[in-house]
């Protein structure tokens, strides 16, 4: 989470509105990621002149190249994420005073927001340390992002609040309410008054409506402007996002949740490997993330362990599985399964003790974010 360290601007945000505070625990992982390719693995400490010097003794070809990653990981540490008012309210000075105060990564990130991170990647030359820069995020992503992310968490401003998003969804609402705040649940928004080019109202499915000073979407840009707004208030931004996909590719992930018979495992909090192939859309894998949520027990029963395998996919892969849901619901299904119990497979070669263990809890594909699929027996 962006803005655990108090001393942060969106701290203090976070902690008005009992997103953090206080008495809410603050867990700072030392590692970000463990990257394993080829019996050598690399993890991404917090820890910068521990990272450099895994990262010299893994390759001292690569010097130069090293150096100047930690020191861009450095410079985007600088990057502040305004919180006390959106951006366009703005005045002149204060735009000024906040790009002055991150001139020195302005210099660089002109040339990193247009630089993917397969063409970065080529700046190394040891494989592992290519693959640590394709590990976290889709690769035609810029190097920029992948930057910040890793400036965030070594900064010590992107840790994990304990209870996670569950604990956050109950503190928020609960100080929401004790103000005389009213919420709104499982109500769909089918439209919005608009006065003067000023949002209003909101009005639901149930013909019920609310208003607001502000109201502010949550949910995909696609269902903004076909369903509730509608398409005459598409700015240029969306408009040129829409338009080229090419340039501007969407990205989602099919997800296994996995159980493990086991209370405490001795891997990474996050770790990147590659494995045997297996097929997901009619694609060839090999890889995936793994997360494993050991910082919370309380997550999983009283014995066992949860660990979730990430694998991205892109706009077709959304489409393969959308067909298929509409063919047929026990088919989709069915794949699901066989994606998920692949994965196992390959976790169970990787970590051979963890071999009889592990069971599917949940799979979660890009069509599972859309509103319309029925939840049955707690799948999707």
């Amino acid at each position: 989470m962006t803005g655990t360290s108090p001393s942060s601007e969106i701290y203090e945000t976070w902690c008005a509105v009992h997103a953090l505070g206080k008495d809410v625990e603050i867990i700072q992982n030392p590692s970000f990621l463990r990257v394993e390719y080829n019996n050598q693995k690399l993890e991404l400490w917090q820890d910068l002149n521990r990272l450099k010097q895994d990262m010299l003794a893994i390759s001292s070809e690569d010097s130069i190249e090293i150096e100047r990653f930690i020191e861009n990981i450095r410079l985007y540490q600088s990057v502040i994420l305004p919180a006390h008012k959106p951006l366009e309210q703005y005045s002149i000075w204060e735009v000024f005073s906040l790009i002055k105060s991150m001139f020195a990564v302005g210099r660089i990130h002109k040339e990193y927001s247009r630089t993917s991170l397969k063409t970065y990647s080529q700046r190394f030359k040891h494989p592992l340390l290519q693959k640590m820069i394709l590990s976290y995020m889709p690769d035609k992503y810029n190097i920029a992002s992948f930057f910040y992310v890793l400036g965030t968490f070594t900064s010590g401003n992107g840790a994990i609040p304990k209870g996670g998003s569950t604990g956050i969804q109950n503190r928020m609402p609960a100080l929401y309410t004790e103000l005389g705040g009213i919420t709104f649940c499982r109500k769909e928004a089918i439209g919005i008054d608009i006065e003067k080019s000023q949002a209003k109202r909101v009005h639901f499915k149930d013909g019920t409506s609310a208003e607001g000073d502000f109201i502010i979407f949550a949910c995909d840009a696609s269902v903004v402007f076909e369903k509730i707004l509608g398409e005459k208030h598409i700015d240029k931004y969306f408009k040129s996002h829409f338009s080229q996909k090419i340039k501007y590719p969407i990205y989602s992930s099919f997800n296994a949740y996995i159980g493990v018979d086991e209370s405490k495992l001795d891997i990474s909090d996050t770790t990147w490997f590659e494995g045997k192939e297996f097929d997901i859309c009619g694609k060839k894998c090999n890889s995936f993330l793994l997360k494993y949520y050991g910082i919370e027990p309380g997550f999983s029963p009283e014995g066992k362990s949860l660990i979730k395998a990430l694998v991205v996919q892109y706009e077709d892969d959304f489409e393969y599985w959308k067909s298929l849901h509409s063919k047929s619901i026990n088919e989709y299904r069915e794949e699901k399964l066989r994606v998920a119990q692949s994965i196992i497979s390959n976790i169970e070669d990787h970590y051979p003790e963890l071999k009889g263990k592990l069971e599917v809890v949940e799979t979660v594909t890009p069509m599972s974010f859309i509103g319309c699929v029925v939840h049955t027996k707690g799948h999707i």
